[in-house]
């Protein structure tokens, strides 16, 4: 989680909503803006009387909801919108709402989603039985699809969702429904249910393609499909992040674990009408795309691990604008920010700004360099950003070639970060015809990506792009959004298998079959591709673990995340809250309820805890003294390889963890003590904590210096089951008292 301030203004960084948003668009409701529809559009499109009425049709939506918001998406809609759509959403209070999505045309329902704690309250108790929430998928859909669509289903769950290991919650069954066409599966389209277990559906999604399907007979028989497959596709090797490798987004787990898998531009699929191999994105490719770096690191402008402060880090900014072309003057400090890495730590960042000495007419807009706390380059800037979608809806009759616009970027790259150039490698992708379009029409900026990579081996998530102004061919912008302190790595003890090993392992989960496929279209400005016929391995999703050779399964992953041990426990309600929000992981189904907490897995809780709950205190913790870094509160115990370190930090550096004494002991069961001061600290009472002279409680076992604590608890009622006189201070606490004291504080936090 990256928590930002700017005194100079503020930046956001949007890039892990906007990428969510992309992967489930369902997750996040409709913004409220007028619609703007063209005259053609108006001929076509369905009134939005017409369109609210036919959502409360096709869902049932409480009469206590409100309409929220209700706005039409033409041309100009979303990417991941691929027809005009009319997008709903209904309200009741601030933490309960429903969002519809309908063809704009014909009023098909497209999407549906219930969120917040309406949807939480329904998952009480056991879940159904699979056949049950099959039932009532099958009962929705007679009422939301065709008829005649409905023939063109496979059986419930015969194929596995490529989404099924996303955005189910505790209780919830998944129901997927492939379309099959000529008797040969459309993987890509059909309809994906989610019921809860109140017997509710609270999310459905359609995925159907409303273009021609190409002719059902391939030019290739499957024997040849199989030898050509198995000789010339072959995974390859990468580190992917596993919170983003399990789906669990909220796990922070940002630890990279070396895997075999395939890349989007990697060789994928067969094409049974021409033999020839393809990628993701549909496009003829004959092997995998062997990245290369840049060129070859060098030593960093401040020692690995070493915190500068504002100082130093415009000395760096002046030393990097040398060189650049031109000379510059250097007029200070442009603004600064913080932001919490992943080891817990905050990071601290400065914006210097530098005017160019050069430009005749003095109409040349002045540099920005942002440089952070480790000495690194993380962002460029010359004049001011470009909002998304990078466009300024100018005609550019006459743009760059691309060839020059990436060279530019290239150059820039390596003149201003030099010493990292072993580890960036060009993302050498031309635009589509709609891109170009865009940015003759519209003005839209050149982008160059640029990924990471360690050892030559591509980071997953780790790219970064350079925007390019396409009528002047100067760069713009880039802003890496992270730097090399961030990546963090699975120790794997140097063990790794080949690609060949890896590719035997997959093929014990999968076979070759013939389907239609929906090449992706990644960019917003793509028309959607249509569908081809083709070879392509399918089974149990999944990727090679590089260091074990284990086969990774998504969908056992998602069943191992299914607690069995926490039905009829007295905690129950809490116990489901705490799973639903990540404060409890749950192991091979197994929540161990009353199992003791350690303090540094306390720790781990409250820290995931901050992500979800909107603590106010924590809203004054980062203005601090903007010429100095933030430095660590070191325990003996607990050092940068212990993996409770980044929690931990996280802790101290909010002050729910005393800067005080040399031992932490993480492996220690947290007392009830223990957990209530944090538990106070984190509601913004840290300076309260230590005046018991103003505070009494009856509780007669607790000493006076620590009244406060157990006063200030009893006061937002953190612990409510307790009675009488005895607080029991050195009792330890148990993964159901902590699921408590979790709920009550979400509660003290609403309340505040």
């Amino acid at each position: 989680m990256r928590t930002i301030k700017k005194r100079k203004g503020a930046r956001r960084l949007l890039a892990g909503l906007a990428a969510a948003a992309l992967l489930h668009p369902a997750a996040f409701p409709a913004a409220h803006h007028a619609s703007v529809v063209s005259a053609e559009e108006q001929q076509t499109a369905l009134r939005k009387e017409e369109a609210i009425r036919l959502a409360q049709k096709w869902v049932s939506i409480p009469a206590d909801y409100q309409l929220d918001d209700a706005t039409y998406e033409g041309d100009s809609r979303p990417g991941f919108l691929t027809k005009p759509s009319w997008r709903l959403s209904w309200r009741k209070g601030r933490d309960n709402f429903l969002s519809v999505t309908l063809d704009g045309a014909t009023g098909k329902l497209l999407q549906y989603s219930q969120f917040g704690k309406g949807r939480e309250a329904g998952n009480k108790g056991e879940a159904l039985s699979p056949e049950r929430a099959i039932q009532i998928a099958d009962q929705f859909l007679e009422r939301v699809v065709a008829k005649e669509e409905r023939a063109k289903l496979s059986k419930p769950n015969e194929y596995q969702n490529r989404y099924a290991f996303y955005g189910g919650r505790m209780g919830e069954q998944l129901v997927n429904y492939t379309r099959i066409e000529n008797g040969i599966p459309f993987l890509e389209n059909g309809f994906r249910l989610m019921v809860g277990a109140d017997g509710q559906v609270v999310e459905f999604n359609r995925e159907w393609y409303e273009g021609a399907i190409p002719d059902a007979k391939p030019a290739v028989s499957l024997q040849d499909a199989e030898n050509i497959l198995q000789e010339k596709v072959k995974p390859s090797l990468a580190y992917v992040r596993l919170d983003t490798l399990t789906g669990d987004y909220g796990s922070g787990d940002d630890r990279y674990l070396p895997v075999y898998k395939y890349d989007e531009f990697a060789p994928q699929l067969l094409d049974a009408a021409t033999g020839a191999l393809v990628n993701l994105r549909g496009e003829r490719v004959d092997k995998p795309i062997e990245w290369k770096p840049l060129g070859t690191d060098k030593p960093a402008s401040a020692p690995s691990g070493k915190v500068i402060g504002k100082q130093e880090a415009q000395q760096i900014a002046e030393a990097l604008i040398k060189r650049l072309p031109g000379t510059y003057r250097s007029d200070g400090s442009h603004g600064s920010g913080a932001s919490v890495g992943p080891d817990g730590i905050e990071r601290r960042n400065w914006d210097f700004e530098f005017t160019p000495l050069s430009a005749a007419d003095g109409k040349k807009e002045p540099l920005i360099l942002g440089i952070n706390d480790r000495g690194q380059l993380i962002e460029y800037r010359a004049g001011e950003r470009v909002p998304f979608p990078d466009e300024n809806g100018k005609k550019i009759d006459h743009p760059v070639p691309w060839e020059k616009a990436k060279e530019n970027a290239v150059n820039l790259i390596k003149a201003l970060m030099a010493d990292q150039l072993g580890s960036i490698y060009l993302i050498d992708r031309p635009p589509s015809e709609a891109e170009m379009k865009a940015i003759t029409e519209n003005g839209r900026r050149y982008t160059i990506q640029f990924g990471r990579m360690k050892n030559g081996i591509p980071l997953e998530n780790a790219d970064f792009r350079v925007t390019v102004n396409p009528e002047t061919g100067e760069v713009e912008m880039f802003h890496t959004f992270s730097d090399d302190t961030d990546f963090r790595f699975v120790d794997t003890q140097g063990k790794r298998i080949d690609a060949d090993t890896a590719k035997q392992v997959e093929e014990k989960q999968k076979k070759v079959l013939l389907t239609y496929y929906q090449p992706i279209s990644l960019n917003p400005s793509d028309e959607e591709k249509q569908p081809i016929l083709a070879y392509r391995y399918v089974g149990d999703e999944g990727v090679v673990n590089a260091a074990t050779g284990e086969w990774f399964s998504f969908a056992k992953l998602q069943e191992s995340k299914v607690p069995t041990d926490i039905i009829g426990h007295p905690a129950q309600a809490a116990l489901q809250l705490a799973v639903s929000q990540d404060y409890l992981r749950v192991q091979d189904g197994k929540v161990e309820p009353d199992k003791q907490v350690t303090r540094g897995e306390m720790a781990e809780m409250l820290a995931r805890a901050t992500n979800r709950i909107e603590f106010e205190a924590l809203h004054r913790t980062f203005f601090l003294d903007d010429e100095e870094p933030s430095r660590p509160y070191l325990f003996d115990d607990v050092n940068q390889s212990h993996p409770q370190y980044a929690a931990i930090q996280k802790c101290v550096q909010l002050g729910l963890i005393a800067k005080e004494g040399k031992r932490f002991e993480p492996d220690r069961a947290i007392t009830r003590l223990e957990a209530a001061e944090m538990a106070v600290r984190l509601l913004g009472y840290q300076a309260l904590v230590d005046k018991p002279e103003i505070f009494t409680s009856p509780y007669r076992d607790v000493a006076k210096e620590k009244q406060p604590v157990v006063a200030l608890a009893s006061a937002f009622q953190l612990f409510p089951s307790l009675s009488g006189s005895s607080f029991s201070p050195n009792v330890p606490m148990t993964r159901a008292d902590v699921a408590l004291l979790l709920q009550q504080l979400q509660k003290a936090a609403e309340q505040k």
